[in-house]
């Protein structure tokens, strides 16, 4: 769409879903979780209802929830703040968070988001919109080969793994942006493809499965919503700097974020 539409036409067509999940929102039902936990069980039965079917006998399940939530207080933020203070809350807290962080500040953002101005930066002999969409492409298979092999693997070694060999892509991709060698314009594209393909098989998504299972239950809530706005205020800066920075070189802004600590 990008290729063949203005700009403004393909950013309205691609919000045409996000109109439609707005327009079935209202006809979601709510938790029963939380509907009994404010003691609203009529509502919750018929949320039920709505959920499993008029068919369906959802009086068992219903006793089910109410049982395993009898007894057991809320926790509220005000809760888990304080739990925060605690060595076994906030170290696996501030690892996933800088996990984030760093991973931002490592510039897949950038990659994705400027590949067709990468592509025709390098003299790519390809058109470079065909590129992005093969960039695309090889994210989308190398994330499902990821989900496949994480757990035969392990989330670690797939983490370090990956991470290592993204930022040896970017020094590759700098390097032949530095220096015009005649006849390597396909490097920075193959610099680039592996650069997607091993965000894709590991530090992309492996962050977001360690958020669920490293961060304790207490500070669970609080602790993945700082991870994901840590996330968005640095895919924000990032993006935001970037054409700033242009002024000293591409090859350049490669170096500095291959050089970013999580390598």
């Amino acid at each position: 769409m990008a290729h063949s539409l203005p700009w403004d036409v393909a950013t309205a067509v691609c919000a045409a879903p996000m109109i439609l999940v707005a327009s079935l929102t209202p006809f979601v039902p709510e938790s029963p979780y939380w509907l009994i936990r404010r003691g609203l069980k009529g509502a919750a039965l018929e949320s039920l209802k709505k959920l499993r079917g008029p068919t369906e006998n959802i009086n068992l399940e219903l006793q089910e929830i109410s049982s395993s939530i009898q007894g057991i207080r809320q926790i509220t933020i005000k809760d888990q703040i304080k739990q925060l203070a605690r060595p076994q809350n906030y170290r696996p807290f501030l690892l996933l968070t800088a996990i984030f962080i760093l991973r931002e500040l490592g510039g897949q953002y950038v990659v994705f988001s400027y590949t067709v101005y990468f592509f025709r930066k390098a003299g790519v002999g390809l058109d470079a919109f065909v590129c992005t969409v093969l960039v695309g492409v090889v994210r989308l298979v190398f994330t499902v080969v990821g989900a496949a092999v994480v757990d035969r693997v392990g989330r670690r070694p797939l983490l370090i793994a990956t991470s290592l060999v993204c930022g040896a892509a970017e020094v590759v991709g700098a390097i032949f942006l530095l220096v015009d060698v005649p006849g390597s314009s396909w490097v920075p594209l193959a610099a680039v493809m592996i650069f997607v393909s091993s965000y894709g098989l590991g530090i992309g998504p492996i962050p977001w499965a360690l958020m669920g299972e490293l961060i304790p239950t207490p500070v669970r809530s609080i602790g993945n919503s700082v991870c994901i706005m840590d996330l968005s205020v640095f895919s924000f800066v990032i993006s935001f700097v970037f054409p700033y920075l242009l002024v000293i070189g591409l090859y350049f802004i490669l170096y500095l974020l291959m050089g970013i600590p999580k390598y």
